[in-house]
């Protein structure tokens, strides 16, 4: 379980990375800009590298922890969920590269599709560490 928060820490640093990029691009240029700039390769690219396969391997440790009961809290599930979805989201990216006109502009969906499903983990884990952090709740005895 631990190996999943830390695996959901390092893909939603680097989906950051990615998101901080485009919406600082769009706001400058109008436009997300792919390349052109020095920053564009660490702030994308080399994110997304380590990104997608750190999520991969968090999205394919989920059925081993769901069928072993390790998955108990609220928020670990949602992280479980988030980085599902964003190997599925990405995986109909590269899918879409079979598809017959495609043109290589589809591999352009990595990124959204990356930030997408981070977001879902980030909201997991921001809510396993607010559950950390609140006081127990004190029953009533029986």
């Amino acid at each position: 379980m631990t190996a999943l928060r830390m695996a959901s820490v390092v893909t939603v640093v680097c989906a950051a990375l990615v998101s901080g990029w485009s919406v600082t691009s769009s706001f400058l240029n109008g436009v997300v800009q792919v390349g052109g700039s020095p920053w564009f390769e660490w702030l994308v690219v080399i994110p997304t590298i380590i990104g997608l396969p750190v999520a991969l391997g968090a999205a394919v440790s989920v059925p081993f922890l769901w069928g072993r009961r390790r998955l108990t809290r609220a928020g670990d599930v949602v992280i479980a969920l988030g980085q599902v979805l964003t190997i599925t989201l990405a995986a109909l990216a590269v899918f879409a590269l079979n598809l017959p006109g495609a043109t290589g502009w589809e591999l352009l969906l990595l990124g959204p599709a990356f930030v997408v499903g981070q977001l879902i983990v980030a909201v997991g884990l921001a809510r396993g560490i607010l559950a950390r952090r609140a006081p127990p709740v004190e029953r009533p005895e029986s």
